[in-house]
């Protein structure tokens, strides 16, 4: 029996690691490689890889509300046909998104506000797809309730965060001011415009637009669900005043981790601007995150807690 269980949950963990592998880093390399070999950009604002902090949030808050039964589960057959078609489908789901956040820069169609957020849910919902070929549908099933409660509080949280960003040219501009002043120190030739349009930052020739996705509002808001969501699943073992104050420490830390994004895209840019704006500019966040945010908890959750 023991045996049964001990495979049935390295089981679970070999089908995470495959999910975690290919929708944080083989698809995300693959559309950048693609992209690089067709000459294709994506659209100038919009960035897909908050979906990846949605789909780190999601998992880990999964893991954290149903990880006693999850240590128990049991072995089960992988349906290779069911994961074919959605494999199938996560891949009609990567092509439309493709095509909806690359083909209209190439042409000069601007991408207006419905577009940035149809290729946020087309992208979202191929990394759904890729776990249901993962996980299977009787995983799914098992777990309906947990997920389909998560999927309502996360479609939540995304509807604000669309709302919080009407503010992002606040943010953007303070990150400019704060990043230019630190590549100030070593690049003699660094610029900012900050006031009239985007804000903007350049060494040398090499300039980009602090535009939305880089104003730290995805981060900012992405910590703060996860650290309420764990204050409420522990609210009876939280000291609640250690927790308002971490909570203000972690959402400065969390800002600081946007600079410090925005400061190392511009250092890799003055050398190596290609790759600063492909694979570095699409990874760099997700990456700075979840060392952060796993690190903030780890030495601070237990001060939280009540002794």
């Amino acid at each position: 029996m023991k045996l049964g269980l001990k495979r049935g949950l390295k089981q679970l963990l070999l089908r995470t690691a495959i999910f975690l592998a290919l929708s944080y880093l083989l698809i995300p390399i693959i559309i950048d490689k693609i992209s690089s070999y067709t000459g294709l950009q994506l659209l100038g604002r919009f960035n897909y890889m908050p979906m990846v902090f949605f789909s780190f949030a999601f998992l880990f808050i999964f893991v954290l509300f149903n990880r006693a039964s999850l240590k128990e589960i049991k072995e089960y057959k992988q349906d290779m046909l069911q994961s074919a078609v959605f494999v199938f489908l996560t891949a009609s789901l990567l092509f439309v998104y493709f095509v909806i956040a690359y083909i209209p820069k190439s042409i000069g169609f601007p991408m207006n506000y419905d577009g940035i957020v149809l290729t946020n849910i087309v992208y979202f919902s191929a990394i759904i797809t890729l776990g249901i070929a993962v996980f299977n549908i009787s995983f799914i099933k098992k777990y309906f309730r947990s997920l389909a409660a998560l999927f309502i509080i996360f479609s939540i949280f995304f509807a604000s965060i669309l709302l919080i960003r009407q503010s992002w040219m606040f943010f953007s501009s303070m990150i400019t001011r704060i990043t230019f002043f630190l590549i100030s120190l070593t690049f003699p030739n660094s610029r900012m415009s900050v006031g009239n349009g985007d804000p903007t930052l350049a060494i040398g020739d090499f300039t980009v637009i602090i535009g939305s996705p880089c104003s730290g509002i995805d981060s900012l808001s992405m910590f703060s669900s996860l650290f309420l969501l764990i204050c409420i699943y522990d609210w009876s073992m939280i000291n609640k005043k250690k927790a308002a104050f971490l909570f203000l420490i972690g959402m400065a830390g969390s800002f600081i981790v946007s600079i410090l994004r925005i400061y190392l895209l511009m250092v890799v840019g003055a050398y190596y601007p290609k790759f600063s704006m492909g694979l570095f500019h699409s990874n760099a966040g997700w990456i700075l995150f979840v060392i952060y945010f796993l690190g903030f908890f780890y030495f601070t959750y237990p001060w939280m807690k009540k002794r």
